[in-house]
């Protein structure tokens, strides 16, 4: 019975199918590839953005001068309270008496 379909006039052969095939894979390929380059702003920003999940703490490769800085403030606010421990302390006023000075 007829439908309307008229039949290819020359066979496919399996080279022609593989040929295609191998054809159509490649091209797929190279359109995937050319999409995963992005620019280097656009990278940057995409890091940023990944990076805003995490907690707020120095270490990431990319920032040694805040990790540093953190540091030093660490250090800075441990001397503080150390110093106002030892000032506020009553029982060692001969020695922490700002008033107080040794001879030379």
């Amino acid at each position: 019975p007829s439908l309307g379909v008229t039949a290819l006039s020359t066979p496919i052969t399996t080279g022609t199918t593989v040929a295609f095939t191998l054809h159509i894979f490649s091209s797929s390929l190279s359109v995937l590839d050319a999409n995963l380059i992005i620019k280097e702003s656009v990278a940057k920003q995409l890091l940023r953005t990944k990076r805003q999940d995490r907690p707020k703490k120095a270490g990431y490769p990319d920032e040694p001068m805040r990790e540093h800085l953190l540091h030093m403030q660490a250090l800075d606010l441990r001397a503080r309270e150390t110093n106002l421990e030892h000032w506020l302390n009553p029982h060692c006023y001969p020695r922490c008496d700002r008033n107080y000075g040794h001879p030379v």
